[in-house]
């Protein structure tokens, strides 16, 4: 059975570890053989990065205190 239910969506960063000032965002060095490692710069300090997803990312919450299908 399928039930709508609320959800909240809200964005993902990494922030640099490096210089902690910055986030790493996409800079087109990527490469997924033998494993997905996509490439990220800091846009402060410079410093490259490799995460198996692009950031920044967007993602959902499901709000669970709104399932009134199983009362």
């Amino acid at each position: 059975m399928e039930v709508e239910v609320r959800a909240t969506a809200f964005a993902v960063v990494q922030v640099c570890e490096y210089c902690n000032e910055g986030e790493f965002i996409p800079n087109g060095d990527n490469s997924y053989v033998p494993d997905i490692k996509i490439g990220h710069v800091c846009n402060f300090c410079g410093e490259t990065a490799y995460f198996q997803e692009k950031f920044p990312a967007i993602r959902h919450r499901i709000e669970r205190e709104d399932m009134s299908w199983k009362n």
